[in-house]
């Protein structure tokens, strides 16, 4: 697990280029999951997240003792709140998302 403090941040770039461009994920093959009820779904179908990102203020809620903690993804990103809020479409976030590939 990594936290990002920076925009700077290659790794932020990235997801912030998925979270505002569909041309960019169309291009990658990702889709962006918010919420714990479709990240769980993806976990308990077999599916495998590139990433899983939290809100540095929920990661203990969002993440700590909840079955997202099992999650298998291939890397677990921190935010820091201002730029995870950069990222989140929904009004209230649960702070957590995750970037999973789109199956061919």
């Amino acid at each position: 697990m990594r936290s990002i403090l920076s925009r700077e941040n290659p790794t932020y770039r990235l997801l912030k280029e998925w979270a505002t461009s569909a041309k960019a994920r169309k291009r990658d093959q990702v889709t962006l999951l918010e919420g714990r009820r479709l990240i769980l779904g993806v976990a308990q179908s077999g599916g495998r997240a590139r990433f899983l990102v939290t809100a540095e203020s929920s990661q203990q809620v969002a993440v700590g003792d909840s079955p997202l903690g099992m999650i298998d993804a291939d890397q677990h990103v921190v935010l820091a709140d201002s730029l995870f809020d950069n990222l989140s479409d929904v009004k209230t976030s649960q702070g957590v998302l995750a970037v999973t590939s789109i199956p061919d």
